[in-house]
């Protein structure tokens, strides 16, 4: 019995996303009802978990903004962990209850099926080839915060125990996992408390890194399609004498029309994608462009607001490394789709087109006038994701962090 629908693309996310429900639960046990209906009401649950937890961690940012003993450090600490869930929450949203969202589920799916169903070996392995590639980085970012969510849990236990006023009185409190409010005395309860701290940061760490993972695949799966276009193009006689040989074509000019036809189909079918994308998740993507500044103005708020120890600095770099690997990857991603689809233009113009048809030449020319137009991943109405976002969240960071520091 099989518990994923096949698809090397969305493979690694699904695998990663099984133990909680982040993905799409239609898309498990695809030839078992019962145990999908199953699965999904489990995943349910573990939703509306995510979603008290986060209740939780606005409770307690409410609690340290009205004490009147202001600890920017504290806020700072919360904000961090605040932000990022907020906008996976959204995401999450989308992901189970957004019908667009798992027709591009699917359409990733059946794109993929007609890329091996074709069966041109050459073709299969550079896509193959460009998968691994990602699922590569994948897994360097899931070891980042894997680490990083064994450093949050031990943290605590190491740390000294912090002053905080209650009332009129000065109380030592021990450190917790993350930021989140508890219906209990959290000292009085400590070991408890820590525990269930931990399964919390367990949960959160999962719902965010699956998230991203998901969204990683899905904003790379163009550029895989793309490479073949290139290929293609690139290769146009040797791609055409295999197109004629599977469909048993004698006629070299007809040959030509049609594997060019296949190129304008599937290069479409890539443009309908990211215009799929766009319209379903650019406000998504417009929330996580805003909170990623401030996040990591929090973070390097948090590293000048503390004395520097060896805890301290390993703990800072883990943060700030999976942070800015995960913002790189995505905004690297999204100006990679920007360039790949407009050097579709330039691999048409060094195929052989001047030795075709006349009709293959017009239809080329079409193909090196629609690439004229790159096709772009948007953040909601206000830009385009590309390494020049990249740097719009470090300098708004820089401004960020310098605010906070100068309220301190």
């Amino acid at each position: 019995m099989r518990l994923l629908q096949e698809c090397e693309h969305l493979k690694f996310p699904m695998i990663c996303s099984v133990a909680f429900g982040c993905f799409p639960w239609e898309f498990y046990f695809p030839d078992n009802k019962s145990r999908r209906r199953a699965y999904e009401i489990y995943g349910r649950i573990m939703f509306a978990y995510y979603i008290v937890f986060i209740f939780t961690i606005f409770v307690q940012l409410v609690v340290m903004l009205k004490r009147p003993d202001f600890d920017i450090d504290a806020v700072c600490a919360n904000m961090c962990v605040t932000l990022i869930n907020t906008v996976t929450l959204f995401r999450q949203l989308v992901f189970h209850f957004n019908p667009k969202f798992k027709k591009i589920i699917q359409k990733v799916i059946d794109m993929e099926s007609q890329v091996y169903r074709k069966g041109d070996e050459k073709i299969c392995s550079i896509y193959t080839k460009y998968v691994k590639g990602i699922n590569k980085s994948l897994k360097l970012y899931f070891c980042f915060i894997g680490s990083l969510l064994v450093i949050f849990c031990v943290r605590p236990l190491l740390a000294d125990p912090v002053e905080q006023r209650v009332g009129d009185e000065v109380k030592l409190v021990r450190p917790l996992p993350q930021s989140s409010w508890f219906p209990i005395d959290t000292e009085e309860q400590y070991l408890y408390v820590y525990t269930w701290g931990c399964i919390n940061c367990m949960i959160s760490a999962f719902f965010v890194t699956c998230s991203d993972l998901i969204m990683f695949a899905l904003l790379t799966q163009p550029m895989g399609h793309l490479n073949i276009l290139h290929e293609i193009l690139q290769n146009f006689d040797e791609h055409k004498r295999n197109f004629a040989l599977r469909n048993q074509i004698v006629n070299d000019d007809i040959a030509a029309y049609w594997t060019l036809v296949d190129v304008i189909k599937h290069h479409n079918e890539i443009i309908t994608y990211v215009n799929e994308i766009n319209d379903c998740m650019s406000f998504v993507m417009l929330c996580d462009f805003l909170q990623s500044s401030l996040q990591v103005a929090c973070i390097l708020t948090q590293a000048l607001e503390n004395d520097i120890d060896v805890f301290l600095v390993l703990f800072m770099i883990s943060f700030i490394g999976s942070m800015f690997l995960r913002l790189i990857l995505y905004y690297h991603y999204g100006n990679e789709l920007l360039t790949t689809s407009q050097n579709i233009a330039l691999s048409a113009w060094q195929s052989n087109w001047y030795d075709q048809s006349p009709q293959v030449k017009i239809m080329m020319f079409t193909v090196i006038a629609r690439a004229q137009k790159p096709l772009k991943f948007y953040l909601g109405q206000f830009g385009v994701m590309s390494l020049q976002a990249f740097i719009s969240v470090l300098r708004a960071s820089y401004s960020y962090m310098t605010l906070m520091y100068g309220l301190n």
